[in-house]
């Protein structure tokens, strides 16, 4: 399904429109068997990314989390490889230094097996005007959820997390 949200751009500029083409279907799993999952909605003018952790072992696996949890980056290759064409936390400035500030470490916890979990830190809300779709050009974008699963993981593992259209 394609869902489309009109952007706003200033004015004398041609407004872009964001579709989701693809909401995610994809993981990724660790060495730990802990897999991880991602899916994307536009609902209300907001692009909501939500992280899943499954423990597919049969053994407790142990999870961490943080704030600052999920970036969403985008780009133009289906192989996730490369320069991301956009990345929240990149545009996303928070401090005097033009950086996102995190927080420690907030939780921790034991998987059992089967288990899925998702604490509230494992989803962002970014509102669809202001994911970069005024710097973009037109085309279809791969999106990846860079999941940092502590507050010293500074490279995060990427999750396959769907894909969107500028038009």
């Amino acid at each position: 399904m394609l869902a489309m949200v009109l952007v706003f751009v200033p004015s004398g500029c041609r407004p872009h429109q964001v579709g989701l083409t693809d909401s995610g279907t994809g993981s990724v799993t660790r060495r730990d068997s802990l897999q991880l999952s991602a899916r994307t909605i536009i609902s209300g003018g907001q692009a909501v990314v939500q992280v899943f952790a499954f423990n597919a072992s049969s053994h407790v696996v142990p999870i961490k989390w943080g704030d600052c949890a999920v970036d969403l980056e985008l780009r133009v290759s289906a192989s996730g490889q490369g320069k991301p064409a956009f990345s929240w936390y990149k545009r996303k400035a928070t401090s005097a230094a033009g950086e996102e500030v995190c927080g420690l470490v907030l939780g921790d916890s034991w998987l059992q097996p089967g288990q899925k979990f998702s604490p509230p830190e494992y989803t962002l809300t970014i509102p669809v005007r202001r994911l970069g779709a005024d710097t973009l050009a037109r085309g279809t974008y791969y999106l990846t959820a860079r999941v940092r699963m502590s507050a010293n993981d500074v490279v995060g593992i990427a999750v396959p997390a769907g894909s969107l259209e500028v038009r």
